[in-house]
């Protein structure tokens, strides 16, 4: 993850970039579920939580975005596809469903 996006590296040659998912300002932390492929990644200045599927090649794929609150970042994700931010303004704990 970087600051407003998540890139995908091949390790294997020095790490080049091979696939960038525009996400907005403010990613400090990302959640990956294994089972549906889906990454959820928080963006805290953008207040939005995009939501990305990763085929099996890496490639990224946006499924959708889902709007915060300027702040919320570091989603986690249940085993229903329940993505949680807190809101660190007001200490609401915000709850999304992914499209």
């Amino acid at each position: 993850a970087c600051t407003d996006s998540v890139q995908v590296l091949d390790a294997a040659h020095d790490g080049a970039v091979v696939a960038k998912v525009e996400t907005g300002a403010g990613v400090d932390n990302i959640e990956y579920v294994e089972p549906s492929k889906l990454l959820y990644v928080a963006a805290a200045k953008a207040a939005k939580l995009t939501i990305a599927r990763i085929a099996d090649n890496g490639q990224p794929s946006i499924v959708g975005s889902l709007p915060t609150v300027e702040g919320a970042r570091n989603a986690v994700v249940d085993a229903n596809g329940n993505a949680y931010v807190v809101d660190p303004k007001t200490a609401r704990l915000l709850v999304l469903r992914a499209p």
